[in-house]
């Protein structure tokens, strides 16, 4: 006799209870077999996808929710940066998210890649800020520490004063940094990075006038 199958309900069961033990991949792995031998499972592909959103695979939880009325934003997105990354076409992404064939690829998933591709590029184009402050922050912060040894072993009194201003000047260039990251975060939409890189940003740069006006005035006063 041919051996039947297991059921949905102990499917279910056997991969949620391995999710519960933190083995994610292969509970993932007994729904994503299931779907693919009856694609039109909603049960099992909701399971899916709750599985992989609970595990913080944004890309995985977009792929199966692809169509469906419980798929969110960020899971979409985080899908379309991957299909832009492979450069899949209609068939691909049809395999990929098991798709019935009943169910055409959503005619707004074009237009979402797209509009993904334009958010990264603007994003990438920060990178460049982030890139040079850090070189520019660790470059700072050496030629300080060198700086200061030197005038310490030769005898000088301005060791301190440098010290200041050197930190003053290597923590401008972080300022650049956490720019670059909240105008990244921006760019793509993150709203939640971008308002805290942008605080960040602006807790620098608000310590960084303090701390010159605070020189300033001990230096002249």
């Amino acid at each position: 006799m041919t051996e039947r199958p297991p059921s949905s309900d102990s499917v279910l069961a056997a991969a949620e209870k391995l999710a519960g033990r933190g083995e994610v991949r292969l509970g993932a792995r007994l729904l994503r077999n299931r779907l693919a031998d009856d694609r039109g499972d909603e049960e099992i592909r909701r399971a899916l996808v709750e599985i992989y959103r609970r595990a913080g695979h944004l890309d995985q939880a977009g792929r199966f929710a692809l169509g469906q009325p419980y798929s969110n934003r960020a899971e979409r997105d985080a899908y379309a940066r991957y299909l832009l990354s492979i450069d899949a076409d209609e068939a691909r992404i049809r395999d990929l998210s098991l798709l019935p064939q009943k169910h055409p690829v959503p005619d707004g998933l074009v237009a979402e890649m797209a509009r993904v591709g334009e958010e990264d590029h603007r994003g990438e184009r920060w990178d460049w800020c982030i890139a040079v402050g850090f070189v520019a922050f660790f470059a700072l912060s050496l030629i300080t520490v060198v700086t200061v040894y030197f005038v310490v072993i030769l005898g000088g009194r301005e060791a301190l004063l440098i010290a200041r201003i050197g930190g003053v000047v290597s923590s401008g260039a972080l300022a650049v940094v956490t720019l670059g990251f909240a105008g990244s975060a921006w760019a793509r939409r993150r709203w939640i990075a971008a308002a805290a890189w942008t605080a960040a940003t602006a807790g620098i740069v608000g310590s960084l006038v303090l701390v010159g006006v605070g020189l300033l005035v001990g230096r002249w006063s």
